[in-house]
């Protein structure tokens, strides 16, 4: 407890003393803690990631204060974006309100209240591509970081967390494969690869163009091996299939934008890599599904009953935690929802949906807009690439995990809007004051 205490205090102290720019790098660095030490307080377990981003939080806002400036001016984007998020935050007051379990929703606003927060500080904090690049690299090293643990624990060097390892590894094709399934400090096999998606594109897409992240090669190449082979020791169907997505989009986006100008041959290469990737998907999923049948058709009854909430409580949802109770009623066990949007409409109805869809969608296809954009230089279109590949790898890790309450995905969504906005040289906000005032003229002073 003592080590904890000062491990937490020292981590605070760090956050107040450094730039913005790194304390976000910093938050970015700590999500795999984010259930590793934890301390019970009224509204359940608080956790050190939990910490530091509410000081993060803090200390990034007072530092960007500009004082004397007459009024903040918000770009369109940017304002819808701030609507949404309060939206999102409100839908999650009324939760508390409908929930049958009134604790559980409290922790969850608080969740949501603190991810919204990651999500507007990094639109307020990465706002040059420097910075972008540089929360990339970061990512980087923290997805080597938690895929070593996976290593380590997988092949029994180590054990952080033995409610997360199993003894022997799963069969596949008569193939049972000789490590231990693990997730290392992750305590949910879909953290671990909802993580570690921007730090692999980022290291693959390095390994080709190292001059782009101002990654070495050789660096970048040893990196995308340990986080791929971790990815393999997970053995966590989801983030197999994330990956497998991952890898398919940084191929698709890399020859789509190298024959843009010959839309004749995109569209047979398109033709060719869709009928590829559907004889691949084909043959792959059997296999998937075959590894643990049970679970796959645990999880069709588990969308079977959100389908029954939903169409029950449309609007509000019935808030968090009421899932389980409809799962015992209807089905007599307590596994909890596999689902990001449905986990979303269940607790939230379409009051917390729609602005939550439209936060973390609306970055991803400004960005689809963006490489269309011949202006953009080749190291914008290539962390274009990466944002985009590791994005969609999320979204399709989080079909199968009830990906809301993960940092790591509101890290990405903030990432990608921010993105958007430096590089294309606009500022998501602008601080206006007034310098000078006479009977003709009035001179506005703007801070970048």
């Amino acid at each position: 407890m003592l080590v904890s205490l000062l491990l937490v205090t020292a981590l605070l102290a760090v956050c107040v003393t450094l730039p913005v720019e790194r304390t976000l790098y910093l938050v970015a660095l700590l999500i795999p803690l984010d259930s590793v030490i934890e301390f019970e307080t009224v509204i359940g377990f608080v956790s050190l990631f939990d910490l530091v981003l509410l000081v993060a939080a803090i200390t990034i806002s007072a530092r960007s204060w500009r004082p004397g400036f007459g009024r903040l001016e918000l770009s369109r984007s940017a304002a819808l974006y701030v609507i949404f998020s309060l939206l999102f935050v409100v839908s999650g007051v009324i939760s508390i309100v409908i929930a049958q379990i009134p604790a559980d929703a409290l922790r969850a606003l608080f969740t949501r209240t603190q991810h919204v927060a990651l999500f507007l500080l990094c639109l307020g904090t990465l706002t040059t591509v420097d910075r972008i690049r540089g929360v990339l690299r970061v990512l980087v090293v923290g997805a080597v970081g938690a895929s070593l643990t996976v290593l380590f624990q997988g092949f029994g060097v180590v054990v952080f967390d033995p409610t997360t390892v199993s003894e022997t590894g799963r069969t596949i094709a008569g193939i049972t494969l000789p490590f231990a399934r693990s997730s290392g400090v992750f305590d949910i096999y879909g953290r671990f690869g909802a993580y570690v998606s921007l730090g692999f594109a980022t290291a693959i897409v390095a390994s080709a163009q190292p001059e782009v992240f101002r990654i070495q090669r050789s660096v970048a190449m040893i990196a995308a091996g340990v986080i791929g082979t971790a990815v393999v020791v997970t053995q966590s169907r989801s983030t197999w299939l994330a990956c497998l997505v991952l890898v398919s989009a940084l191929l698709f986006l890399t020859i789509a934008l190298r024959y843009r100008d010959r839309p004749r041959r995109l569209v047979l290469l398109g033709f060719l890599a869709g009928t590829g990737a559907l004889a691949v998907l084909g043959v792959l999923l059997p296999l998937l599904v075959a590894v643990k049948p049970a679970t796959v058709f645990v999880r069709l009854e588990q969308l079977q009953v959100a389908m029954t909430i939903i169409i029950r409580n449309p609007l509000l949802g019935v808030g968090k935690g009421a899932f389980v109770i409809y799962n015992m009623e209807m089905y007599g066990h307590s596994h909890v929802l596999h689902n990001l949007y449905a986990n979303t409409l269940v607790q939230s109805g379409l009051l917390g949906f729609v602005p939550f869809v439209a936060i973390h969608l609306l970055p991803a296809l400004e960005l689809v807009r963006l490489l269309s954009n011949r202006a953009l230089d080749n190291s914008s279109l290539a962390i274009s690439v990466t944002l985009l590949a590791g994005y969609i790898a999320i979204l399709v890790e989080l079909q199968f995990a009830s990906g809301l309450a993960y940092s790591s995905f509101w890290l990405a969504v903030g990432t990608t809007a921010a993105a958007v906005f430096a590089f294309t040289d606009r500022a998501p906000v602008r601080y206006l004051r007034r310098v000078a005032t006479d009977s003709k003229r009035i001179v506005i002073a703007e801070y970048e």
